[in-house]
């Protein structure tokens, strides 16, 4: 196979485009947040949605990734009404798993926001954002579906930008007549519903007339659905278990902002996500063809390009933290610290290239699955001990070490088991490495 890194830069733009105009519209949602509510209801904000999305991963049951391998599949051996089938299949089990978690967290919201969280509020705060989970699972599969077929633009949209545009408007929207406390709640759900008519009118462009197909039932889509549903789920929980664990031990406000020090530590893997919605087809091909030398160099080249996108915005961040935190409003600075940790982490997740990607589109996603559980299992004790201790500070020491062993961890059993390098560390070689084989 001949390398093709002009596929890749043009994957990895069009999905930087994407990202960048989704990550400014989040910048943009969380300023109109910040300065109309502060810090206190955009931690409200951030508990809710955060809820909501873990609930959405679990009834997407991995499919999302799944779905991904199937359609290359599909698509190789020339079998486009085989992956709409699938689709098909995907949507209906997510849609069933999705309204019975809806209807069960209804049910329960009171125990968790007066039991877990206690902060009662959050009650009529979950009523209204739990509306959403349905339509962000579906939402989220067809963004895979998408990924399949190398729409990078229309996956890229709905998996970075869609939902964040949608909800910037509909809060400004709001904002004209009213300045009610759960505005950014309502102006979520409107958020997500129109992406997923955005999702809906995209996927027309790749439905053909569904083909049934023996290998794809609900059994063969759960063989290789559920390792990756464990293995996305743990790394959303690791993501997610600071805010979660905060909420329960501090206040609102410093969930708000600690919110702000990660959503602006996210920018130094901005190029990292950007390259992974561009790379998992190409390495689940490559794979399936046992070109490891091509693998090889594509997972080079890509991570050399992360790296120098990556590091000035480590550099900006380590030395002028308080410049980017002012931007949402004086009460933020408490989290100059732990931007600082959140950002070194986060370039260490960026710097070890598409570790997570790689395993689940390899055939190694179960050793990635049990690598994120034992790293949420660290991630929740450190938390555990140390967010009493130091609060925010304490949850972003939690999270960097955390990130650094998921992520080194990784790098050192692909290597092992592949002998292809991921790291990208220009001023130093990768004796190690060699030295754990």
């Amino acid at each position: 196979m001949k390398i093709s890194n002009q596929g890749l830069l043009a994957g990895s733009s069009l999905a930087l485009i994407y990202k960048i105009a989704g990550l400014g519209c989040g910048y943009l949602l969380v300023l109109l947040i910040t300065r109309n509510f502060g810090a206190g209801v955009m931690g409200m904000f951030s508990l809710c949605t955060t809820i909501v999305t873990i609930g959405a991963v679990v009834s997407r049951f991995g499919m999302d990734t799944a779905i991904v391998k199937f359609t290359v599949g599909f698509i190789a051996e020339n079998k486009p009404g085989s992956a709409t089938f699938l689709l098909r299949k995907a949507l209906f089990v997510s849609l069933a798993l999705s309204s019975s978690l809806c209807l069960a967290f209804w049910a329960g919201r009171h125990i968790l926001a007066n039991v877990l969280f206690e902060k009662p509020w959050l009650a009529d705060s979950l009523a209204i954002v739990l509306i959403a989970l349905v339509p962000l699972s579906l939402l989220q599969i067809l963004a895979g579906y998408l990924r399949g077929f190398r729409f990078i633009g229309g996956f890229a949209f709905l998996q970075h930008g869609a939902v964040n545009f949608f909800t910037m408007i509909g809060l400004a929207g709001i904002l004209l007549f009213s300045d009610i406390r759960q505005a950014p709640l309502m102006a979520y759900v409107c958020g997500v519903f129109l992406a997923f008519i955005v999702g809906v009118v995209l996927c027309r462009r790749y439905w053909m007339p569904p083909v049934p197909d023996d290998s794809v039932t609900v059994r063969s889509m759960a063989d290789v659905a559920v390792p990756l549903l464990l293995a996305a789920s743990m790394g959303l929980v690791l993501n997610w278990t600071d805010i979660l664990m905060l909420g329960a031990m501090q206040t609102e406000a410093e969930v708000g902002q600690y919110t702000i020090a990660v959503r602006l530590a996210m920018l130094t893997t901005l190029m990292l996500r950007s390259v992974n919605a561009a790379v998992g087809p190409r390495f689940a091909e490559a794979w399936q063809r046992q070109d490891v030398k091509w693998l090889n160099k594509e997972v080079q080249h890509s991570t050399r390009m992360i790296f120098w996108t990556s590091l000035p915005v480590l550099v900006l961040y380590v030395l002028v933290p308080e410049f980017f935190l002012g931007l949402f409003g004086d009460e933020f600075s408490p989290a100059r610290v732990a931007l600082i940790l959140l950002s070194i982490g986060m370039f260490v997740s960026a710097i070890s290239g598409s570790v997570g990607v790689f395993m689940q589109m390899t055939g190694y996603h179960v050793a990635f699955q049990n690598i994120s559980f034992i790293t949420v299992l660290l991630n929740v004790s450190l938390n555990a001990l140390l967010i009493p201790l130091y609060g925010i500070t304490g949850a972003a020491i939690a999270s960097m070490f955390s990130m650094i062993f998921r992520n080194l961890f990784s790098v050192i059993l692909i290597y092992r088991r592949t002998g292809i390098v991921t790291i990208y560390l220009p001023f130093f070689k990768s004796s190690w490495l060699k030295s754990t084989k």
